[in-house]
């Protein structure tokens, strides 16, 4: 076969119309001295499809010589690759041989009635061609033309002309269409100018003699459409074969395309869906090649990652040797369904590397064409070996439930109610005292206990049928008067919806009633103590937690939340050291394993600051069990206060009972002092012949004793008044200057004789207090005096006040023998005199100190001493300058 010559020059235009519109590929042949030249269309230009089209053409070539109008050819090893073909001898006076007009096809369904009478059409129009070709012109035939036209007009595919100038001469309604513009745009519009370049190639190569063609997408400059075309164009020659003008050919695919799309997208969805299946899916053609197979098939088959496409059982022998036998079962089995020509159900056995095997259900469906030819096999397979084991595990479970119902303490039973036959398995005189098993459900029912014959009976009859289980428990009377206890359960089972049969059990479970009995009396028991101990914890104030050996709280009583350190919700299932103090969880894990080391008690205390208070807890914990540790804790705090304000009560009793022993010495010491010298001064005033002199000294020792007494009982009667309360303020407007020039009068004398200088220091200005003016007096005098008793002659006293603030601020200041830091608190606490070398026969009760705190803190202030043994001392009070009553 050659090149192509001798075909009119619109054949080809008219072979790409009836291509289009009936989707086949379409072939002119003519012969010509026993040589075969063709034109096509519809076919791609690659070397590989024009061959296959070369060997169809070839193929069919010696079939239907002499028939006059249309034949098909179905046969695929003639047509292939196609599914169908379709042909008709020419007739035509400018023909010799054997010329044909061929249309292939791989629609399945062939071709629709207005497709068959296209293709009639267009064969008679190409016979025209012929005739208009190697004759002359003027014999065309009108309604030849006519039918041209139609054909052209009624196009499926749009067709257009343009001159060589590239301006659109002429269109058909579907060119029109597929652009989407309007015609009168299109008419005469200069195709140089259009936006979309890509087709230019296409609409210039005519121009060159050629033909053009493009697919692809393709925007419209003059409605902005944007399809998916098929573009071929054909120069158009004259007599003299000269380029008079170019047809072209659209076919728009933009509906194809998308539907191919979809069905690409359809098949990879399907492809996912048959590769996620855990069932073997596998597709083979008529010769027994694999095409396809999901991803469990290619596991199970050891296939994966080899190249086992297009080959057959033999070939995949030596792609996996150890399934040899698996593969040549397969050909078997396939050949099965073959000859049965309907789906085969086979079960495979597939030996796998660790030396289990898989039990495949296989069923092998054949597919066949219209004549009845093979097309292939489906193949679809489910693991069944869970299954296979389940049956056989079943079949072992049965036998093991006979063997044991024959051995078993409880009474398996089997009625039959269409035969009220019921049978036995296992110990069946447990049926009360009955010698032999009762044969059937009347029988049976002799034995129950009255109390429960009526209601067993109306469920085996009446409940059984509507598929009901059956759970009761019943009693039997013996014949000695006793009762045994039973517990049922069964179930009727039903065959295509009839009652086949009761399956069940009794368990004697009158042991058991016996024990709950007992059971109860001991909850019963259990109960009361259980409410003597709920009672008892209820009046407990202490608090009890249950540790493990870990020091996790397992458990816990507080009879009230506000006691407990943090909430239950933190603590409970909760290790110690997650919540207490470092110290604390430490203690606590050291007393666990103590504890449960010697399984004694282990007591302890710890203290617990929380929002500036601490508070003490006893701890006692006791060994439970390896596991348990219960804690009581108990809050000592105040306990542990009380004990030390008892101690401290005691050292203060023990303190002030040495004091007043001290004081009760010095007391009668001091009373006894003046009390000689009143007595012994009043015997010499008896004596009529002393001398007045003397009379008079004796007259003012006597005088002077009596005031020394006198001060010793005040003093005592100021203490008793201020421990029982009876002392009280009289506050009034006071001038302290004034007050204490006073006592500077008042002390002059005793200054003199003493050979002691005393000093006032008080403010140049009028100070006036709201105070006890009193109160302020017998203060500084008990100060003053006691500078006094421990000032050498020719020392300095200076007393006074001064202005703090809100405040006046009072002071002794002298340059005696001073007072030890150490007994600064000690001398303001009652019988407190402590100097007993710098106080011998200086007097005094050691009372006035203690009377002045006293009444400096009566009136809210507060007093205090500075002072270094051997360096004087300063004594100082404050009070506010208006006293409040």
């Amino acid at each position: 076969m050659h090149n192509v010559k001798g075909f009119p020059p619109t054949a080809l235009e008219t072979l790409g119309i009836l291509t289009a519109f009936t989707a086949s590929v379409v072939v002119l042949t003519v012969e010509t001295e026993g040589d075969i030249t063709y034109i096509h269309a519809g076919a791609g230009n690659a070397p590989e499809e024009k061959s296959l089209l070369e060997k169809a053409v070839n193929k069919t070539a010696g079939f239907g010589h002499g028939i006059s109008g249309w034949f098909e050819l179905n046969d695929p090893l003639l047509v292939r690759p196609y599914k169908s073909g379709r042909f008709i001898n020419l007739t035509s006076k400018s023909l010799s041989g054997n010329n044909r007009l061929c249309l292939f096809t791989n629609n399945p369904e062939g071709w629709s009635k207005q497709q068959l009478l296209l293709m009639d059409q267009t064969r008679k129009s190409i016979e025209q061609q012929f005739e208009n070709y190697f004759f002359e012109p003027n014999t065309i035939d009108q309604t030849d033309n006519d039918r041209f036209r139609l054909l052209f007009d009624y196009s499926p595919v749009g067709v257009f002309f343009y001159t060589t100038s590239l301006k659109i001469s002429a269109f058909n309604d579907r060119f029109v269409s597929v652009l989407g513009a309007p015609a009168s745009r299109l008419l005469n519009l200069d195709l140089n100018t259009i936006s979309d370049r890509s087709i230019l190639p296409a609409i210039l190569r005519p121009l060159s003699g050629g033909e053009g063609d493009y697919e692809g997408t393709y925007t419209s400059m003059l409605s902005g459409k944007k399809i998916n075309v098929t573009l071929k164009t054909a120069p158009i020659l004259n007599n003299s074969g000269e380029i008079t003008g170019v047809i072209g050919v659209v076919t728009d695919n933009t509906d194809k395309i998308n539907t191919l799309n979809e069905l690409k997208e359809s098949k990879n969805r399907l492809k996912v869906l048959i590769n996620a299946t855990p069932d073997i899916i596998c597709f083979k053609n008529a010769e027994g090649q694999w095409m396809e197979a999901n991803e469990s098939i290619q596991e199970l088959y050891r296939l994966k990652g080899k190249d086992f496409l297009f080959k057959s059982e033999e070939h995949l022998k030596k792609l996996v040797p150890e399934l040899s036998e698996v593969f040549s079962q397969c050909s078997i089995s396939d050949q099965m369904a073959w000859e049965r020509k309907e789906p085969v159900v086979v079960e495979e056995i597939i030996p796998l590397p660790n030396g289990d095997e898989r039990r495949i259900d296989v069923i092998k469906t054949p597919v066949f064409y219209a004549d009845g030819t093979k097309k292939g096999i489906v193949i679809l397979g489910r693991d069944i070996t869970a299954r296979k084991k389940a049956e056989e595990m079943l079949r072992e479970s049965e036998e093991r439930f006979r063997i044991v119902a024959t051995h078993a303490n409880d009474i398996i039973f089997e009625w039959n109610p269409a035969s009220d036959k019921i049978s036995w398995f296992g110990n069946s005189g447990y049926i009360g005292s009955a010698q032999t098993p009762p044969r059937t459900f009347h029988e049976f029912v002799k034995l129950i206990h009255p109390d429960d014959r009526k209601r067993v009976k109306h469920f085996w009859t009446n409940r059984f049928p509507l598929k009901e289980e059956w759970n009761d428990e019943f009693k039997v009377q013996l014949r000695n008067g006793n009762t045994k206890h039973y517990r049922a359960s069964g179930i009727m089972i039903f065959k295509e919806g009839n009652p086949e049969k009761v399956i069940g059990t009794f368990t004697n479970i009158t042991q058991e009633k016996e024990l709950i009995f007992s059971l109860k009396e001991a909850v019963e028991e259990a109960q009361n103590n259980q409410a003597r101990i709920t009672g008892l914890l209820a009046v407990i104030p202490d608090l009890i937690f249950v540790f493990n050996r870990d020091g996790v709280i397992k458990d816990y009583h507080a009879d009230s939340g506000e006691n407990l350190y943090v909430a239950p919700e933190v603590f409970l299932d909760k290790k110690i050291d997650e919540f207490m103090p470092e110290e604390i969880a430490r203690l606590t894990h050291e007393k666990i394993a103590s504890v449960i080391s010697h399984k004694g008690i282990e007591t302890y205390e710890y203290e617990i600051t929380e929002d500036g208070k601490t508070g003490i807890y006893e701890s006692r914990m006791v060994f439970v069990d390896e596991n348990r540790i219960m804690t009581i804790v108990r809050d000592v705090t105040h306990a542990r206060q009380v004990e030390k304000d008892l101690i401290a009560a005691k050292e203060q009793a023990e303190k002030s009972d040495h004091l007043k022993s001290a004081f009760l010495a010095n007391m009668s010491h001091e009373i006894r002092t003046p009390m000689n010298g009143i007595l012994g001064f009043s015997e010499l005033l008896r004596n009529e012949y002393l001398d007045p002199e003397e009379r008079r000294k004796s007259i003012d020792v006597i005088v002077k004793s009596g005031q020394q007494l006198l001060a010793i009982i005040n003093d005592v009667l100021q203490v008793s008044q201020l421990e029982t309360g009876q002392v009280s303020l009289m506050p009034d407007k006071v001038n302290l200057n004034k007050l204490v020039t006073d006592l500077a009068r008042f002390f002059e004398i005793e200054a003199t004789d003493k050979a002691v200088e005393l000093i006032t220091q008080i403010p140049e200005r009028q100070i006036t207090a709201t105070v006890d003016g009193g109160k302020i007096t017998q203060i500084f005098n008990n100060l003053i005096s006691n500078a006094f008793k421990f000032t050498s002659p020719g020392g300095h006293i200076a007393f006074g006040f001064e202005e703090d603030g809100n405040e006046i601020r009072f002071f002794v200041h002298d340059d005696g023998i001073g007072i030890a830091e150490k007994h600064h608190k000690i001398i303001f606490e009652r019988f407190g005199q402590v100097l007993k070398i710098g106080a011998k026969n200086k007097g005094g009760t050691g009372l006035g100190l203690s009377i002045s705190k006293s009444l400096v803190e009566l009136m809210g202030g507060q007093i205090w001493v500075e002072s270094e043994a051997g360096h004087g001392a300063s004594f100082f009070f404050s009070l506010s300058r208006s006293m409040e009553v």
